[in-house]
Formats: C-alpha cells, sequence, structure tokens
C-alpha cells in the first residue's frame, strides 16, 4: 500500500494503525515519488493521500485511472487546533475518511474503506437502505420462517410483553417485540434481517433480555474472530451449566468466506446435539450482499435456508417510536456526560425527525442526534441544530462524528502515541 503525505503525525498515525490491520506501507513525501512506485508495481495498489496536499488531486488519480487494480483513497486528518472543514479536494476521491485521534475508531474508518468491494460499489459506504433490491431477502416478500425444526412450538406470551432495550410504541413495534417472544427454543440459530443500520445488537440484547431476563449476559463475536472450536467450546461450557446463552455474530457482509463456513458447521454440530445450549444470531442488511467478500455469498444463501428469519421493521413504520428514542437518547448522554449543554429537544425538533424518518435508519438517528446533542450551544435542540448537524455524505458524518468525539471525550482519553 502507498500513502502520499508530508505530514509526520498522519505518518506515524497511519504506520501503527495500517500494520495493526495487516498492512504494510510505503510512504511518500511527493507525487514523483508516488508515480515511481506506482509504475514500478501497481497491481492490486491502494493508495491513501493526503487531502490537504497542495497538489492536483483530480489529475494524480485521472493519471491512473486506466490502470487496472488502482484505488485512490483520499484522508484528512481531524484536529481540534484548527477550524474542522473538508478539504474541497475530497470531491476528487470515489472514498475519503477523516481520521480522528481516536484510535479505533480511526481503525474502524481504515478498514471498512479499505475492503475493495465496498469502495468499488458505493464509495466506501454500505448500501442504502432506502433501495432494498437483494435478491436474497426483498422487503414486501412472504416468506415462511426459517428453522431447524418446526415453528409451531413457538410460544406466544398471554401477556405482552415489556421491552427492555427496544423502543416500541409505535405498531410495528409492539408487533415485532410479539414476534420475539415467540421465537420458540427449537430455534436454535437466527438471521435477523432489516434496512441497513437498523439496530441488529439492540434487538440481540432484547432477546436475550425476554428469553433469560439477563441473567447470563449475551455472549459476542466479531465476524473476523469466528472459529468453531470457540463456539463449540463456549457450547460444552454451556452444557456443563445448563445455562442457555444468546450469541450474536454480527453482520454477514462483514464475514470472510473461511469465517462464514466455520458457522456453517457450528451451525450443523448444534442440530445434531440432543440438547444443545448455544442460540446463534447472524444479521443481514438488505442489500449488502453486493459487499460480500470473495466466495461468501455462495455459503450465505444456502445458510439461510437453514435459519429462522425475523425481520426488523423499518423506522419509516415506527413513527411513535421516534419521540421516544430522542428523549432517551439525550438522557443516557447527559447521564454520561453531564456537562453538555443541551437539556431538552424541542417538539419541533422532534416533528422534524418523525416527519424526514423515512430518509433515516435507527442507526442515523442516534449519530445525528448524538452529534447534534454534543455540539449544539444551546439549552434547548431545535430544529436547526438536527439540520447542521445532519449528515450529507460520508466524509462530513466523518467530520460531525469526530467533532462530537472531542465534547464527549477528553483528548488524553482517545489517541495512542502515535
Amino acid at each position: 500500500m502507498n500513502v502520499l503525505t508530508i505530514d509526520s503525525k498522519a505518518r506515524s498515525q497511519l504506520s501503527i494503525l495500517l500494520r495493526e490491520l495487516g498492512y504494510s506501507a510505503r510512504f511518500h513525501a511527493s507525487v514523483e515519488e508516488l508515480n515511481a512506485s506506482l509504475k514500478e508495481d501497481s497491481n492490486g495498489e491502494v493508495v491513501l493521500v493526503d487531502v490537504t496536499l497542495e497538489t492536483d488531486h483530480s489529475a494524480l488519480v485521472n493519471s491512473f485511472a486506466s490502470v487496472i487494480g488502482v484505488r485512490f483513497i483520499g484522508f484528512q486528518c481531524f484536529t481540534s487546533t484548527t477550524e474542522a472543514s473538508v478539504s474541497g479536494n475530497s470531491d476528487a476521491y470515489r472514498t475519503s475518511l477523516f481520521l480522528p485521534a481516536h484510535a479505533e475508531r480511526a481503525k474502524s474508518r481504515l478498514k471498512s474503506a479499505l475492503v475493495p468491494l465496498r469502495t468499488q460499489a458505493s464509495g466506501g459506504t454500505r448500501s442504502s437502505f432506502k433501495t432494498p433490491n437483494s435478491p436474497l431477502f426483498k422487503r414486501g416478500t412472504t416468506r415462511p420462517p426459517f428453522g431447524f425444526r418446526s415453528q409451531a412450538g413457538g410460544t406466544t406470551a398471554s401477556e405482552p410483553l415489556i421491552p427492555e432495550y427496544l423502543v416500541c410504541a409505535s405498531e410495528a413495534g409492539r408487533l415485532f417485540l410479539g414476534r420475539i417472544g415467540a421465537i420458540s427454543d427449537d430455534d436454535l440459530a437466527t438471521v435477523l434481517v432489516g434496512e441497513e443500520g437498523a439496530e441488529f445488537e439492540l434487538v440481540c440484547r432484547e432477546i436475550n433480555f425476554q428469553k433469560v431476563a439477563d441473567r447470563t449476559p449475551l455472549h459476542m463475536f466479531t465476524p473476523n474472530d469466528v472459529c468453531l472450536t470457540d463456539l463449540e467450546t463456549l457450547e460444552r461450557k454451556a452444557n456443563r451449566e445448563r445455562t442457555v446463552l444468546h450469541v450474536y455474530l454480527g453482520r454477514s457482509d462483514d464475514f470472510s468466506a473461511d469465517a462464514l463456513h466455520e458457522v456453517e458447521l457450528f451451525i450443523d454440530y448444534l442440530s445434531n446435539l440432543r440438547q444443545p445450549y448455544l442460540r446463534v444470531y447472524l444479521a443481514h442488511a438488505y442489500g449488502s450482499e453486493e459487499f460480500f467478500r470473495e466466495g461468501v455469498a455462495k455459503i450465505f444463501k444456502p445458510l439461510t435456508n437453514k435459519l429462522r428469519r425475523l425481520s426488523l421493521p423499518s423506522l419509516a413504520d415506527r413513527a411513535s417510536d421516534i419521540p421516544k428514542i430522542c428523549h432517551g437518547t439525550l438522557g443516557l448522554l447527559r447521564t454520561a456526560h453531564p456537562f453538555l449543554l443541551v437539556q431538552q429537544i424541542s417538539n419541533s425538533a422532534v416533528d422534524y425527525l418523525v416527519e424526514t424518518r423515512s430518509s433515516l435508519s435507527h442507526g442515523q438517528l442516534i449519530r445525528i442526534l448524538r452529534n447534534s446533542i454534543a455540539l449544539s450551544k444551546r439549552p434547548t435542540l431545535g430544529v436547526e441544530d438536527i439540520k447542521n448537524y445532519g449528515e450529507s455524505g460520508l466524509t462530513t458524518q466523518h467530520l460531525l462524528e469526530s467533532m462530537a468525539d472531542e465534547n464527549y471525550f477528553p483528548p488524553e482519553q482517545q489517541s495512542v502515541n502515535f
């Protein structure tokens, strides 16, 4: 990988982050050095370019437009010591990102940008939930729930369930909570299907609460860390303790083919046990198949035929949930960060979010609230704050998120020694 920057701090930061992500980087201080390196070997090269560098960025990108395998990604280091703004040079790149001082957030952004299919398909972002044209999961289609065994064993609570983690004030929310209650003990593995930005992890936490009242915590594996041995070890531990454990494995488009194959093997292993104790959950966002890594689609489609399907409602169908989400989010943020200036959200701001809900996912709503509450300088959050700190693109999202981080976390808690 090649990196073009003259910023010594950026060089140090990227050197550490790329090494932790498994990449070897060659740093260049001039376009001439970069060109010479790419002419020697440009096969499958990723090029990170500091957008604050004084050069013709469009010309640089266009000079390699015909070279197969070269991908340019613009980056800009966020610093609170200067006025935060998006460099106009970022427009020259299909993918661009802000690198904050917060090491883990910076690593997450880099990791997302460096996945080839994501950058090629949509400039570094996941597909929009507004156009769920998935061949596997099309919204609005009728499809029986998947399961190892008959779903007739599912029971419906005699009394309405009380949500612990989810907001279910809307009719769609209440119906969804009822479907959680109807999950059978025989449903060993479930695929959670929803729009991009749906609250998949919160759903798993709600399931864990409704089924075992959080007597045991929700167990989580990141897709990169999933392995058959660890899952089998956890199953044997649960068996010895005679305790049902719920396990969230993450999103399908974050899996490699090898890791997803491990999940497939484990689900087969569970189905052959006389009394399994693990319940496994995998998330899938509509349209995310275009971001699957090589070999994943071939495994994922037949795997879903072994799983129960649980579809999450869209935020567009949950107007009544949005006021509670807004006020609940403010309460949590002020409890954790009592120095925030915002004390309340105006009714007009809440109404605005309700009116624009069709263009939002749950994740976007939470992010907009988080950024707006951190950055507003007024005690009451108004419509203008929501509009000012909304999102118009990936780079703007990164900038606002980084600016909010500066308010939520003291600098000494964010960075590592770059």
